[in-house]
């Protein structure tokens, strides 16, 4: 079984709604921009589960948005597919999971030049809490995410972030690839217990000479401190020279829209 969709856009405008989406069997969509989006009170909920069942937005933006709850479970092999994408509590929760064998979510590493946040580049994904929201990305049990860029970023007052990587040699790891990982705000917590952090490019060399473009001399950027848990966190260079820097660094002033 097979859907296509110009756009896609799960949730309502109306406050305590609820929506869901679940793809399952080696069933699978195709669209272009998508959005998930819960309104106070609501919740809007997606699942692709099992082997073969696939999403793919064909390199365009997929937002998930939640005023009420929203959420995204990506499982048992399943694949997602997209271009840049945002995962945003504006006052609600925000959470998307990776887990199992074969899972993985994959942003394209293209993007349209005319995009106002082309700087930013393909495959890049923003988790971003405001107004007192709470976001979660979690990656586990041998899931995996591929981004070109992760930035975790938090704004006001109880607002959080957290990035969960998990697993265990028994069980399986979960997988962060990516060529940047930065923390943008002071309120995001980076959760290292059992799972992988590999790189997928070498760190710059130096900083950019636009004062406008994002400095990328650092594969870990902002964390000043990391907690690990027992089960430990496995840093993969993957053949990469890389390096760490602690400064906040200086993040774009808001987050891409759901167009790419």
């Amino acid at each position: 079984l097979s859907a296509e969709a110009t756009t896609l856009s799960l949730g309502s405008q109306h406050e305590a709604s609820t929506a869901w989406l679940r793809v399952a069997q080696g069933a699978s969509v195709r669209s272009g921009q998508s959005e998930v989006r819960s309104q106070s009170g609501g919740s809007a909920a997606v699942t692709l589960t099992g082997k073969d069942s696939s999403w793919s937005t064909a390199g365009h933006a997929l937002s998930v948005r939640a005023g009420g709850q929203s959420r995204m479970d990506i499982e048992a092999g399943a694949r997602l597919s997209t271009g840049i994408s945002a995962v945003s509590a504006d006052g609600g929760t925000a959470a998307v999971s990776v887990s199992g064998p074969g899972s993985r979510w994959t942003l394209a590493s293209v993007v349209d030049p005319s995009s106002p946040f082309a700087v930013l580049g393909g495959g890049y994904l923003w988790l971003q809490a405001i107004l007192g929201g709470n976001t979660s990305l979690t990656v586990q049990d041998g899931g995996e995410v591929h981004a070109t860029t992760v930035a975790l970023d938090a704004q006001g007052a109880d607002s959080r972030v957290t990035l969960n990587l998990l697993g265990s040699a028994q069980s399986g790891r979960g997988v962060l690839q990516t060529d940047w990982l930065v923390r943008g705000a002071e309120d995001v917590t980076l959760n290292l217990e059992g799972g992988v952090l590999r790189a997928s490019a070498d760190s710059a060399t130096t900083a950019p000479s636009d004062p406008g473009e994002l400095d990328r001399r650092f594969f870990l950027a902002g964390f000043d401190a990391l907690t690990l848990g027992d089960q430990g966190v496995v840093f993969d260079t993957n053949g990469h020279n890389i390096a760490v820097g602690t400064a906040l660094p200086r993040m774009p002033l808001s987050m891409p829209p759901a167009t790419a």
